[in-house]
């Protein structure tokens, strides 16, 4: 399979230089072009990429978000941002986003969501898939019927006793329903340092994530 072409768009030129640099790096995708977000609502644009990447936050200028999703509505857009507002990511898939990339997370992972992406209707990692759920539009209807049949599969007996007393601590708050900005300001560490002791709690037991996570400290009794 060839490599997906990516456009990428952003309002600030420092995020368009940094994506220019971390897309050339890989041979697995094809940077087509960079533009600022303004520009893709004019109607001379045109762009043939299979992915259009919009870098933005939730000060992002709605009208032009909206105008942005209308005219490419038949593209595969993914989201690019460093908010994981509950409400904000539900209201750009609902806009017609085909997925969300938290910039905390490594960028192995963002190249390995385009690729996803590319290959398939639509791209959640787990942590925000299992937040958002509930909410999706019906272009996830099938991640949705997996998510349903876990919830019937039987549950592991994990061991909680090869958790540090740090990740114990955020296992509690994880099952408090916090999320990792949360956790990072109960705790005094940073949201990555967050991010990275989910992914390690997530291993060491060998759960998929968190929602198969939750329902084996509820089940086990374990906190």
């Amino acid at each position: 399979m060839r490599p997906p072409k990516i456009t990428c768009a952003s309002d600030v030129s420092f995020n368009l230089d940094c994506l220019k640099v971390m897309l050339a790096k890989s041979s697995d995708v094809y940077l087509y072009s960079t533009v600022k977000l303004e520009d893709l609502v004019h109607h001379e644009y045109r762009d043939d990429s299979d992915i259009l990447v919009l870098d933005v936050c939730e000060q992002t200028n709605s009208d032009i978000l909206q105008r942005i999703f209308h005219h490419f509505q038949e593209k595969k857009i993914m989201i690019l941002t460093a908010s994981d507002n509950h409400y904000f990511l539900a209201s750009m898939l609902h806009m017609g986003a085909r997925g969300c990339f938290i910039k905390s997370n490594p960028v192995e992972c963002f190249i390995q969501s385009l690729i996803d992406l590319f290959r398939n209707n639509a791209y959640l990692p787990d942590e925000l898939f299992n937040k958002l759920y509930c909410e999706l539009p019906t272009k996830f209807e099938n991640k949705v019927s997996r998510v349903i049949d876990e919830t019937h599969q039987e549950i592991p007996v994990v061991d909680f006793d090869k958790l540090t007393p740090r990740e114990h601590e955020i296992l509690k708050l994880i099952i408090a329903g916090e999320q990792s900005s949360q956790i990072a300001d109960n705790l005094f560490i940073s949201e990555h340092t967050v991010n990275t002791h989910r992914k390690h709690i997530l291993k060491k037991l060998g759960v998929r994530n968190t929602n198969i996570l939750i329902r084996c400290v509820l089940e086990q009794g374990e906190i």
